[in-house]
């Protein structure tokens, strides 16, 4: 799916619970980082999630695609 929207956007981003510890581990592995001022959503409550994100840049230094 990451090779997919890399051909169209410059960089993906994520929003994980802050207790899912699991997923953001899963994301650590693709080399995701955390962004420090998260834009508000107003779909969540900005206290209840993370939000990472993931540049094409580094997806394909990674040698993904």
């Amino acid at each position: 799916m990451l090779d997919h929207a890399f051909k169209s956007v410059e960089e993906v981003r994520f929003h994980v619970g802050r207790d899912n510890l699991r997923s953001q581990r899963a994301l650590a592995k693709l080399g995701v980082e955390l962004l420090t001022a998260p834009e508000p959503d107003p779909r969540f409550p900005p206290e209840t999630y993370c939000v990472f994100r993931l540049p094409r840049a580094r997806w394909l230094e990674r040698g993904a695609v």
